[in-house]
């Protein structure tokens, strides 16, 4: 048995976006309580398997700081 919880947002609101040319790194920013079910840790192991010229911005704190701060 499932429940299937539809989009609370009318998506046929929003129109795509015109696609520009990105000038310098890519930059990822992820604010967050730093937990492990937060899953941050993938986000990092994600993003250093990407083109060096990626950045990402973690900001918060938690009982995962430290560790996060070493997996980085």
């Amino acid at each position: 048995r499932y429940v299937c919880i539809h989009n609370g947002v009318d998506m046929s609101r929003f129109a795509e976006k015109a696609r520009y040319e990105q000038e310098g790194p890519l930059r990822i920013a992820c604010v967050a309580n730093l937990i492990k079910e937060k899953g941050v840790d993938y986000l990092i192991r994600a993003v250093s398997a990407m083109p060096e010229d990626a950045r990402l911005l973690v900001v918060g704190d938690g009982r995962e700081a430290a560790s996060l701060k070493e997996l980085a």
